[in-house]
């Protein structure tokens, strides 16, 4: 595919008609040297991407001017054009393309402009260490082409070890003359064309070339890639069965987790200037004791410390460093075991080691290739401890036996120690109410077995195959990501484009199956019908529930107790003022708070009390010295007087309990004693010590 084309090292070159009949178009069609431009704008990237060592160049062909080495030297090679010498691919290549490439209106030989395109990789890869040469041609051999010289390039081709591909063209076996039937009005070939088809077919078959049409060049290039993993060993030793066998093997990972691009920091003072530069900060930390001066504390004089009940313990970094479990590296049998008592369920870890036979070892693949068939006849797997490198944290895993055609290996994945279980408990399924009859059972069974997507798509062929296999399946957040990257690149002024409805479509359920589960989908509904049940009104608590084991309320009168007491004229003029607050902000939150309790038409009472809790607790524990502590305190005086307002004394006293053991566990013992000097709880409900 295209998007694997070029390996590390490689010298691509694109071969470019920009000629009269590449420029014209039926009206509301794209052009050839349109689409030509889309399908190679969508390389350049998937080579920036992929962090490629590849180098590329662009030749020309159809131009109005005529600049190239050969035509300097020798005569010829008319209208050709080397429009960038070979280099990495950078933004300044991509911008060219969007906005430098011009349509030529001339004649330019797709034959000539690959043999300036060879002439210039030969000198350009001449004494340097780099793979091979590849070569892009994108023409609709809309002009005149000369097959004299084929034999004399498949020798230069074939002395390169070139490649070649030819994109855009549709290359058919069968050839429509004009006049017959077939392509509609507008879209039959020339006889220009017809013949340059002939001289690419018999090119292409000099040096295994490959044709690619627009349609499945731009699915194929239709998400990006980043650069394929290094093939890097991540263990190097011996699997110890026992005490008396040692097989040397290498383990690779085999799946490992895609993290998304990090973003470095730049100034955006910088990127607004005239001359931004490169834009990059560096971040400096510093420590300060939370004290009133705020001193500054040498990170050589820090140390970590440990909560240890409600004592915080220092750590100085030398017992750290003692307190860690010494491992040496190992990969050790611990037992064997059914593979059906290892549950799918308990897989940890963040990714698969493949563990493979050291390649240089004969004895270590014969007995490993042993191990691995036994396992497998067996229907066993083997329990392992496994440390990839010394003091590294020792693991306990599962591997597994893997046999394919080409090769075998023990597929290693991680198991959970007790620490990492979640031993939660669920209510039973098992009962007579929620048992299914034949007709629910029968109902879904169909829609599993219509769901299969083991026989989902069809292949290139027309076969059916598995859908959402994972080695097609991509991720559309990194996909999504990689698209307003390469927008912004290009486009800094405009706004990030929608989702890419390739994109978005990444993980849906395959339209075969859609379709071919729509009567399955409704028989379900059918026999599971839903219900809507209108949700029940909260009930009041009970005012007996409410003051219980008070003495300062009157329990008898009623009409005290029918409703909360919604109202002074303050408040309420306070909520008429500002009827758009529905939020204790951190500017003014009195202010938020009485304009919320002042609302006459909506009860947000519980609402602004716990928004109140929460901005009074920011007030305090975010606060650097006792910056914050006068505006807290007030705050806290707010809540008490609305609480004994609005009746719910309960909560007040709830949260200044909760307030009061998370300052003394701390170091706030002394805010608390400015607290109690100007409030109290609600008294009839408990005391403070």
């Amino acid at each position: 595919s295209i998007s694997k084309m070029a390996r590390k090292g490689d010298v691509v070159i694109f071969l470019l008609d920009v000629g009269s009949s590449a420029c014209s178009a039926p009206p509301g069609h794209a052009t050839f040297l349109q689409n030509a431009l889309k399908v190679i704008n969508m390389i350049v990237q998937h080579r920036m991407f992929a962090d490629s060592k590849d180098e590329i160049g662009l030749v020309l062909f159809g131009t109005r001017e005529t600049d190239n080495r050969l035509a300097d030297e020798r005569g010829g090679y008319d209208h050709v054009t080397l429009a960038r010498e070979v280099g990495p691919p950078t933004l300044d290549f991509l911008k060219m393309l969007q906005c430098e490439i011009l349509p030529g209106n001339e004649e330019g030989d797709f034959i000539d402009a690959l043999v300036v395109g060879m002439d210039h990789a030969q000198h350009y890869m001449k004494g340097k260490k780099l793979g091979d040469a590849k070569f892009l041609l994108f023409t609709d051999c809309g002009s005149p082409s000369s097959g004299d010289d084929l034999e004399t390039i498949r020798a230069s081709l074939e002395s390169m070890n070139a490649q070649l591909q030819v994109i855009g063209p549709d290359i058919s076996d069968e050839e429509i003359p004009n006049g017959a039937s077939g392509p509609p009005p507008g879209k039959r070939k020339t006889q220009i064309q017809i013949s340059g088809e002939r001289i690419l077919k018999r090119l292409a078959s000099f040096v295994d070339g490959t044709f690619l049409s627009f349609t499945d060049a731009m699915e194929t290039l239709a998400f990006f890639a980043r650069r394929q993993a290094k093939q890097t060993s991540v263990f190097r030793g011996p699997l110890e069965v026992g005490s008396n066998l040692k097989i040397n093997v290498w383990g690779y990972y085999r799946v490992k987790e895609q993290k998304t691009i990090s973003f470095g920091k730049v100034s955006a003072v910088s990127q607004a200037s005239a001359h931004p530069g490169s834009m990059r900060v560096k971040m400096e930390r510093s420590y300060h004791l939370n004290d009133e001066d705020q001193t500054e504390v040498a990170k050589e004089n820090l140390a970590q410390g440990f909560w240890y009940g409600k004592d915080l313990i220092p750590i100085a970094s030398v017992d750290k460093e003692a307190m860690k479990f010494k491992a040496l590296k190992c990969l050790k049998a611990l037992g064997f075991t059914k593979e059906n008592n290892v549950k799918p369920h308990q897989y940890l870890g963040e990714g698969v080691v493949a563990f493979v036979p050291d390649p240089d070892n004969r004895d270590a693949g014969i007995a490993l290739s042993a191990l691995i068939h036994a396992l497998q006849e067996a229907g066993y797997v083997m329990i392992v401890k496994y440390s990839f490198r010394a003091n590294a944290e020792p693991k306990i895993g599962v591997c597994t036996p893997h046999i394919k055609p080409n090769y075998e290996c023990l597929l290693f994945t991680q198991l959970p120690f007790m620490e990492d279980l979640r031993l939660f408990t669920f209510a039973s399924l098992d009962k007579k109410k929620l048992a299914a009859n034949d007709d629910q059972v029968q109902a879904v069974d169909d829609l599993i077995s219509g769901m299969d997507l083991t026989q989902a798509v069809r292949d290139e062929d027309g076969e059916l195959g598995e859908g959402l296999k994972p080695k097609n399946t991509f991720n559309p957040v990194l996909q999504r990501l990689y698209q307003c990257i390469q927008h912004r690149a290009l486009n800094p002024e405009d706004a990030l484009p929608e989702v890419d409805p390739l994109i978005a479509d990444c993980l849906k359920i395959p339209s075969a199956l859609v379709a071919a589960n729509e009567a399955a989908v409704e028989k379900v509904k059918a026999a599971f019908p839903l219900e809507k049940i209108e949700k029940k009104a909260k009930r009041d608590a009970s005012a007996a529930a409410v003051w219980k084991d008070t003495g300062s309320v009157d329990l008898d009168n009623p009409v005290s107790m029918a409703k909360r007491v919604r109202a002074d004229e303050s408040l309420s003029m306070a909520g008429i003022a500002r009827v758009q607050i529905r939020e204790v902000g951190t500017v003014d939150p009195l202010g938020d708070f009485k304009a919320l309790l002042g609302d006459q038409e909506v009860d947000l009472f519980d609402e602004a009390f716990s928004q109140m809790r929460k901005r009074v607790c920011q007030l305090i524990f975010d606060s650097l010295g006792d910056q914050y502590h006068g505006k807290a305190i007030e705050c806290l005086k707010a809540l008490r007087e609305a609480a004994v307002r609005f009746r719910e004394p309960a909560k007040f006293n709830d949260f200044s309990t909760e307030l009061k053991d998370r300052l003394l566990a701390g170091r706030g013992s002394d805010f608390w004693e400015k607290i109690k000097e100007g409030i109290s709880i609600i008294w009839g409900f408990s005391t403070w010590s």
